[in-house]
């Protein structure tokens, strides 16, 4: 029936999974590939077609195309396991012809999987975090939310005028059907029950439907269940994040189970007269008998707060506690507008289950239309604060940038210590630069490369718990092409009044007595405590040598605390990539406001016993109020030239400004040449060895070989005619080491006068090709690793498929 259709195609399109992830755009069009695959499938199955095997084959290659491997994980594996239970019974064949399908559309995707997975391997994202794995959890107080959609406000202020206070994430928790949906889902369950009549062939697609509601809701509640334990063993699996988007699974049964019962009511007979007393019985009992219980357990939460407080007071729940103290009140829209809604449809829902006639079911589909859009109109869109125009036009902050005039390679920085989300398009603030041609050094993507983690300390959503480090070091935000800075909110604005604290000529970093002994192992629930001193305020500088322990997924925390364990600055999280590459020495910055006396550093693991720590050291460098004496040269050049203030802008946005940073393409005057990554990190981080940024570059180059020679004098005239091609033309007097300020990738080529020349990694994150004295050309090309690869993979499958196609129609037409 195509009013049964309407209701589960609007449904899974307005379903509370897809709307609260609007802002991920590859989430949307992975997912929106879903109810096509599963067509094809079904009619596959029916007929036996060739064109629905193919098809099914092409929309998974084209889902996967998109490069959302968690929704396509959770779409194959939701696929699977319909197959085995709903279609396999039908079709016996489907034991090979499913499995085939599948590989054929992997394989069209092999031109973007294979590269992917070469880039991922590369990434700090291969090294599995157990923390990263469950983090956004689904939280079961979120169920509220089918009934109450605004209950925890949004994640932006809007007319249901409560800024979002649920656990974990917005996106990660909202799952809203709407009340119509709800209501013939659960009215679905009355053909669980095996009769001789029409309706009894979708006992086994409605079981199918509500058991997979059970079991994704049991993944999705990610570590509040020990199976998380278990499925962290997974291979790739364990690699993903956010449990909590197997509610995708819900958005799409449920909408499913809504049509299924619509559809038998309006085919009439038994079957509809049973299915219009289930509607019955779900709009007038159990919506409403919800509904009580849920409004009950709200108030009576919100009169007991007192003793609910008391019993939980730990800080983390603080701030749903005061969310919950704010909206339980009987004039809050986010509680009586749905009720009105819950009223509304089970009236409607009532009348047309008697009479389902056109003029009803047009009324219904209103009624549904109004709940759905009441909530979804306002998810994520601040109508206070923007308005269509500061989303076209480019920001302030793009415009002072480009009064300034930025050359090829020049990036700008929004320092962050954490994400934050005070105005949500500003999360995206590097991106939304991007689009207007200004480049970034830290924006939101998932596969940072290993190097910027292990340099930079970069997480995917851009912020960096060593922050202050980079700001503290002006020369290494010039090696790395900062030339802009940009604060808004008052931790930045902190960090870099911080950053422009002046050095001492002598530093006071000395070894802590505890850890000369050599590496101790750090387990959960033994926490390790070292003893320090702050006798002034200043910038405190705190380094500790780590290495992998027997629980190597699990995450170390550092914390500089007084002796009654209060937190002197922010604690620092060290993550299972920090150590991946073997023992090292990591690196923290500490402000310190005042004169502590006695204090101690904190060193405990997450889980497990997750690392071995020792050797730290512990001093102060830097003081608010400038050293006594002058400072050394070394000094001074590390502070030469700090950012330099150019405007403010709207909305409290500070530009700053970064003389004299390294161009995209340069000579090296200065060359340090290490054997691999990890100490070419460490040498940087901790400056083992003087390295004269942002002219001086270190060098990953064979052991006990000579570094390149260098001559820094030629001239050089630069051309970007692409994004993935850059064109030096050299003119050198001697040998020398051109330096590519772009991030390091396997995929960069370089050819000097046509021939294909080494890449050499400089700096961590950046290349450099050496060039012989002359006049050359230089080129500089990006090819992915793994392309020509992908692509051989991919036509293979459209080969193979079109030679399905040529087989079964000869097979036909004999």
């Amino acid at each position: 029936k195509r009013f049964a259709a309407l209701i589960g195609a609007i449904g899974f399109e307005m379903a509370g999974f897809l709307v609260a992830h609007r802002a991920h755009l590859t989430v949307l069009e992975a997912c929106a590939w879903l109810p096509w695959l599963f067509h094809a499938w079904r009619r596959f199955a029916g007929s036996g077609a060739y064109r629905h095997f193919a098809t099914a084959a092409i929309v998974l290659g084209l889902q996967m195309l998109v490069q959302h491997m968690q929704v396509t994980i959770i779409g194959l594996t939701l696929l699977t396991v319909y197959v085995l239970v709903v279609l396999w019974p039908g079709r016996q064949h489907l034991a090979w012809q499913y499995p085939l399908g599948v590989a054929l559309g992997v394989m069209l995707s092999g031109i973007q999987l294979i590269p992917t997975l070469f880039f991922f391997a590369s990434s700090g994202r291969s090294a599995a975090a157990y923390h990263l794995f469950v983090e956004n959890s689904w939280w079961p107080g979120s169920a509220v939310l089918m009934l109450f959609p605004m209950l925890y406000g949004a994640r932006t202020p809007n007319i249901w005028d409560q800024p979002w206070w649920g656990m974990s994430h917005f996106c990660e928790q909202w799952a809203y059907p709407s009340i119509l949906v709800l209501v013939l889902a659960l009215a679905s369950l009355s053909l669980i029950r095996k009769r001789p009549d029409a309706a009894r062939r979708w006992r086994r697609e409605v079981l199918f439907w509500w058991g997979v509601i059970i079991a994704s809701t049991i993944l999705a509640l990610g570590r509040h269940t020990p199976l998380s334990e278990w499925l962290f063993n997974v291979p790739i699996y364990r690699n993903l994040r956010v449990p909590a988007r197997w509610i995708l699974v819900w958005s799409f049964a449920l909408p499913v189970l809504a049509s299924t019962a619509a559809t038998v009511l309006l085919a009439g007979g038994d079957g509809a007269r049973r299915t219009g007393r289930a509607v019955r019985r779900a709009a007038l009992g159990i919506v409403p008998l919800l509904t009580a219980v849920v409004l009950a357990a709200m108030f009576l939460a919100r009169w007991r707060l007192d003793e609910v407080i008391h019993r939980f007071p730990d800080p983390w729940f603080a701030g749903f506690f005061d969310g919950l103290r704010a909206a339980v009140r009987p004039d809050n829209p986010a509680i009586w507008f749905p009720v009105g809604c819950i009223v509304l449809t089970c009236a409607t829902a009532v009348i047309w289950s008697r009479r389902p006639g056109r003029g009803a079911s047009v009324v219904l589909c209103l009624v549904f239309l109004v709940d759905i859009s009441s909530v979804t109109a306002f998810v994520d869109v601040d109508t206070k604060a923007y308005q269509q125009r500061d989303i076209e036009q480019p920001p302030p902050l793009t415009e002072a940038i480009r009064e300034l005039e930025p050359r090829a390679g020049e990036r700008l920085l929004v320092p962050r210590f954490s994400a934050s989300y005070d105005r949500p398009i500003e999360v995206l603030w590097p991106q939304t630069n991007v689009r207007h041609g200004v480049a970034t050094l830290n924006g939101y993507g998932p596969l940072w490369p290993a190097g910027h983690r292990l340099l930079l300390r970069f997480m995917p959503w851009g912020s960096s718990e060593s922050i202050l480090s980079l700001l503290a070091d002006p020369a290494m935000c010039r090696a790395l092409g900062v030339r802009f800075l940009a604060v808004r909110s008052t931790e930045e604005r902190r960090l870099l009044e911080t950053a422009r604290w002046p050095r001492l000529p002598n530093p006071e970093v000395q070894p802590i007595a505890e850890t000369s002994t050599g590496m101790r192992p750090v387990r959960a629930g033994e926490d390790l405590l070292w003893s320090v001193r702050i006798d002034q305020p200043g910038i405190y500088e705190l380094r500790i040598e780590i290495e992998s322990g027997g629980e190597p997924s699990g995450r170390g925390f550092v914390r500089l605390e007084t002796v009654a364990g209060e937190g002197i600055d922010r604690t620092f999280s060290i993550e299972p990539v920090d150590w991946s590459l073997g023992r090292r020495q990591l690196r923290w910055l500490l402000r310190c406001d005042g004169a502590v006396g006695d204090a101690r550093v904190r060193v405990k693991s997450e889980r497990g016993w997750s690392m071995s720590v020792g050797h730290a050291a512990f001093g102060r460098i830097a003081s608010p109020s400038g050293p006594a004496g002058s400072a050394s040269a070394t000094t001074q050049a590390a502070q030469a030239a700090p950012p330099i203030h150019r405007r403010d802008l709207p909305d409290g946005v500070s530009l700053y400004e970064l003389p004299a940073v390294r161009p995209l393409v340069g000579w090296a005057s200065q060359v340090v040449a290490e054997p691999d990554l990890r100490s070419t990190v460490d040498l940087l981080t901790n400056k083992t060895a003087q390295v004269n940024l942002p002219g001086g570059v270190v060098i990953e180059w064979a052991k006990n070989a000579a570094p390149p020679s260098i001559t820094d004098t030629g001239s050089i005239q630069v051309d970007r005619p692409r994004p993935e091609e850059t064109l030096a033309k050299v003119n050198t007097p001697g040998p020398g080491l051109l330096v590519f300020n772009e991030t390091y990738d396997p995929g960069w080529r370089a050819f000097v006068g046509g021939l294909q020349a080494p890449v050499h990694r400089v700096n961590a994150v950046a290349q450099g090709v050496s060039v012989p004295a002359g006049v050359h050309e230089v080129r500089f090309v990006y090819y992915p690793v793994g392309l020509r690869a992908g692509c051989i993979w991919t036509a293979g499958g459209i080969l193979l498929l079109l030679a399905g196609a040529w087989a079964t129609r000869r097979y036909d037409s004999a």
